[in-house]
Formats: C-alpha cells, sequence, structure tokens
C-alpha cells in the first residue's frame, strides 16, 4: 500500500532517525521533515514512472526499445527502424536484438517500478558510475545525462496524472534509505517543498524545469 503525501509526513523524520544519524549528520533545523517527505515523495514517484528510453538509445541508437518482464528483473532491448522524424517502426520483420555492450538489456536487482528507490540503488547507480560492462564505451556524463532525461520524463508522467504524489511503504530496505540519503545530499538546501508542491499533494507543472536543473547540478557534482 502506497500513501499520499499528506497523509505522510512523518517519513522525513523516520529519514532523520533511520538514515541521517547512521551515515551523516542531518541539518534538521534548516529542513523539516514535512520538507524532507515533499522530496523524497517527488524523487519516489518519479523512480516510479522512470523509463530506462534514453539509458539504452546511448550514441543516437534512437530505434532501441526496451521491453522488461513482468518480473521487472529480466529486460531485452530490440533494434527497430525509425521514420525520417525519428519515430520508431516497430516492424518485427526488422527487429534485431540489442546485444553490444553499450546498449543491450541487463538483469535488475530489484523492480523498477514496484521499488523504485532499490532499483536506482541497485541497478541505476551501478550502471551510471561504471557502465554496463568493462568494455562499454559510454563516458560517465553520458550515462548521467541519459538517466536524468529518463527521470525529467518520469517526472512529467507524474506532473500529467496530476494525481498526488505517493511514498514509499515502511520500513525502508537499506537499498531504500540510501537512495533517499543520496537524494537529500544532492539536492541539499535548494530544495523547499512550499516551492514545487501545492496543497493538494501535487507537484507544479511549471516547476518541472528547474526541479530537473537543481537536480542535474546535484547529481553532476556528487557523481562526476
Amino acid at each position: 500500500m502506497k500513501l499520499r503525501l499528506q497523509r505522510y509526513f512523518c517519513l522525513g523524520l523516520v529519514v532523520i532517525l533511520i538514515v541521517g544519524m547512521a551515515h551523516h549528520k542531518f541539518a534538521y533545523a534548516q529542513q523539516s521533515e514535512k520538507n524532507m517527505a515533499g522530496l523524497v515523495a517527488i524523487v519516489y514517484s518519479a523512480l516510479m514512472y522512470t523509463q530506462e528510453k534514453h539509458a539504452h538509445q546511448l550514441h543516437g541508437e534512437i530505434g532501441n526499445v526496451v521491453y522488461l518482464h513482468k518480473d521487472g528483473l529480466q529486460e531485452q532491448v530490440i533494434n527497430f527502424p525509425v521514420d525520417k522524424n525519428g519515430n520508431v517502426i516497430e516492424d518485427k520483420s526488422k527487429a534485431k536484438m540489442v546485444t553490444d555492450c553499450l546498449n543491450k538489456g541487463s538483469p535488475n536487482y530489484a523492480h523498477p517500478r514496484n521499488k523504485p528507490l532499490d532499483h536506482f540503488a541497485l541497478d541505476t547507480a551501478p550502471w551510471i558510475m561504471y557502465g554496463n560492462c568493462k568494455e562499454d564505451p559510454s563516458t560517465k556524463k553520458e550515462r548521467l545525462d541519459a538517466f536524468i532525461q529518463d527521470f525529467s520524463d518520469g517526472l512529467g508522467r507524474v506532473i500529467s496524472q496530476n494525481n498526488g504524489l505517493l511514498l514509499p511503504d515502511k520500513p525502508l530496505s537499506e537499498s531504500q534509505e540510501k537512495t533517499i540519503l543520496f537524494f537529500i545530499k544532492v539536492m541539499g538546501k535548494s530544495f523547499d517543498q512550499n516551492k514545487f508542491i501545492d496543497q493538494r499533494g501535487n507537484f507544479i507543472p511549471q516547476k518541472h524545469q528547474e526541479f530537473i536543473r537543481i537536480l542535474r547540478d546535484g547529481l553532476s557534482k556528487e557523481m562526476l
């Protein structure tokens, strides 16, 4: 069961007690538990709807389409032809399995949709840092840029639904805690819940690009 943001503001306090004290001192006086719950809700909701489109289209391979098994742990990337506008033509007779290190599918340790915080910690972050394999020709910056594009698309899907932000169930797993702590560190003092979330618990659409800009700056400083 996932709880709506307005019913779960206490999560920020849980983050402070479970995560902050165990890893590094958290500036509680500067950011309230309500503010932290807002940040966690945005990240959690956006990651839930983040599809790894750009992550598997590196170096201009825009015909690549990701197919995720229902268990969320297996994925395949299929290459299709594209039209003059760059739209994928899903012609099975011309489909090819992508097997090169750059864009091929890889096993997941956590379901991207059902366990998005775990998926980021166990699958996405290691991929950004180290690539798909030893021979991966992409740079860390290219992979980070692809992730940010996918995250931005995911946040866009959350905004279009206009159905409120969600928070993970408690208790949090170790991987969930790591992801939450990481994004708190990345966003730092730049995040103000009142700036990005309305009183109904929805992300403010006009703030989409500003949030992504702050996220990009923070991730770049932390991971590059």
